[in-house]
């Protein structure tokens, strides 16, 4: 089953696309690149060809707040 695996920063946004033990695809982008997450991750999309699993666990330094994070070191809300 493939997961996509997020550690989002204020430094950088990593992003994985993992089966198992095995990565099929990463990429790193710097955050400061990006006004917003749905930016980074549309281009995160877009390199990885379109494949984006149905199941995804993200790393976000911030506040939980319902179904979202406001981030700590970066503009964004997830």
């Amino acid at each position: 089953m493939e997961v996509l695996a997020g550690d989002i920063g204020g430094t950088n946004a990593r992003f994985a696309i993992i089966d198992e033990d095995t990565i099929i695809f990463e990429k790193h982008y710097p955050s400061k690149d990006f006004n917003k997450f749905e930016d980074v991750f549309a281009v995160f999309v877009e390199d990885a060809t379109g494949q984006v699993p149905h199941f995804a666990c993200l790393a976000v330094a911030g506040v939980v707040e319902g179904n979202s994070v406001e981030t700590t070191n970066i503009p964004w809300i997830i």
